[in-house]
Parts: structure tokens; C-alpha cells; sequence
């Protein structure tokens, strides 16, 4: 895995994981740290979690921070 963008832009944070459900629900509020927002992107990569194997990548988007 490669990480892109300003250094202060590039923060990861993971949710809980709910098991047995593929009803997503982020019910969590994360804070992250920018010092250049017109360049921020939010990534945001969802994967099915298994205790036994390597998780599975269900899907990803990419979403401009707004500057309002």
C-alpha cells in the first residue's frame, strides 16, 4: 500500500467491526488533522472482515473535502 497527498492530509482510522452483517453503519466520528484542504481527499474502503483469512475488499470511493 502507497499513501499520496501532503504528509499532514494522510491519517487512517479503522471503525469497529460488526459481525455477520453487510448492513453498513458508521456510527462513529473521527477528526482528522489537514493543514491543506483544497488538496484533502476522504477515502473510504470497505472490506468484510474474517478472523481466519485475509479480510475481502468490498468496495472503495473517493470524496473532495468541501470548504464551507
Amino acid at each position: 500500500m502507497y499513501r499520496v497527498g501532503a504528509p499532514a492530509n494522510v491519517t487512517k482510522k479503522k471503525t469497529i467491526v460488526i459481525l455477520n452483517d453487510w448492513i453498513l453503519i458508521w456510527n462513529e466520528e473521527f477528526t482528522f488533522p489537514s493543514s491543506v484542504l483544497e488538496l484533502a481527499l476522504l477515502k473510504i474502503v470497505v472490506r468484510e472482515h474474517d478472523a481466519s483469512e485475509k479480510d475481502d475488499f468490498a468496495g472503495q470511493t473517493c470524496l473532495p473535502v468541501c470548504l464551507s
